[in-house]
């Protein structure tokens, strides 16, 4: 099942139950983790192995943040009392502009220009300056058009802030900064499964 649009979430939602919690964040850890040797192949190269990942066991849910991990969320709970238009601004919204939405409530992307949200969206920020709502929150989108959807995410920041996608299920967790890409799934048979796919597709890891 692929999921028509972006949807937004927050913290309690992306790491769901306590046990959960534990394993995904443990994806995000940097010990055993891989790295792509060259960051000009982020798009193609994560785009590939999300394929790959989706071919071989059907997972097709994948979200989608700004900073280090899902730690760094608000609850959703907490964004709606904050912002009351939240449901709304993000109901059936396009990728592009749900990517847009959420690096403003990230407090990392530039003011944006009148004419880039549609009223529904901004609602969310009113007369106060965009720089004025610090709201992070996650996207959970399905695994087409990957490459296109990295270079949307740097594209809305520059090259300075980081962002990632992760697999809540499989615990698996691609991190993108200035110095490149790096990869890890929670359980090592996963891992070494990507390893062997980076190998056969020529990707070439660290």
């Amino acid at each position: 099942m692929s999921v028509a649009y972006p949807r937004i979430l927050g913290r309690g939602q992306v790491l769901g139950t306590f046990r959960e919690a534990a394993e995904f964040s443990a994806a995000f850890g940097s010990d055993g983790e891989a790295r792509l040797a060259l960051a000009s192949a982020a798009p193609s190269a994560i785009a590939t192995l999300v394929r790959a990942i989706y071919e071989r066991v059907d997972m097709d849910i994948w979200i989608w943040g700004y900073g280090e991990g899902p730690d760094d969320l608000v609850t959703l709970s907490a964004a709606r009392a904050r912002l009351p238009g939240l449901d709304a601004a993000f109901a059936d919204a396009g990728e592009d502009e749900a990517i847009a939405l959420l690096a403003l409530l990230a407090d990392v992307a530039p003011p944006p220009g009148p004419r880039l949200f549609p009223p529904r969206s901004r609602t969310l920020v009113g007369a106060e300056p965009p720089g004025s709502v610090h709201c992070p929150l996650a996207l959970r989108t399905g695994p087409d058009e990957v490459a296109r959807r990295v270079e949307a995410f740097r594209s809305r920041v520059g090259p300075d802030v980081p962002f990632w996608t992760a697999d809540r299920t499989l615990g698996i967790r691609f991190t993108i900064d200035r110095t490149g890409v790096s990869f890890k799934a929670h359980h090592p048979v996963i891992q070494e499964e990507l390893l062997r796919r980076c190998e056969h597709e020529g990707i070439d890891v660290l």
